[in-house]
C-alpha cells in the first residue's frame, strides 16, 4: 500500500508500463536503490523536497544524475514527480 495517495497514478502508470516491457522486476530493483540513495544521502532528499529550486531545475539535475544509471522509464518518471 502506497503512503500518499497522490503517489498512485503513478505509481499505476509506471507499473503499467514496466509490465507492458516486461521490466518490472528491473525497475522495481531501481525504484529500491534510489530510494535507498535518498535515504542515506539526506542532502539528495533536501535538495528534492526543497521549495526554493524550481522543478526544472530538479528535473535537469536529477535527469544528469540518473544517466546512464537507471532506466529511461524510472528517470522519466522521477523527474515527472519532481
Amino acid at each position: 500500500m502506497l503512503a500518499d495517495p497522490v503517489a498512485r497514478p503513478y505509481a499505476e502508470a509506471l507499473f503499467g508500463i514496466a509490465r507492458d516491457r516486461s521490466i518490472v522486476d528491473e525497475v522495481g530493483s531501481e525504484l529500491v536503490e534510489f530510494r535507498a540513495l535518498v535515504e542515506r544521502e539526506r542532502d539528495i532528499a533536501g535538495f528534492l523536497a526543497t521549495p526554493v529550486i524550481e522543478p526544472a531545475v530538479k528535473a535537469r539535475h536529477l535527469r544528469d544524475a540518473l544517466s546512464g544509471r537507471t532506466s529511461e522509464i524510472v528517470a522519466d518518471t522521477l523527474c515527472l514527480i519532481v
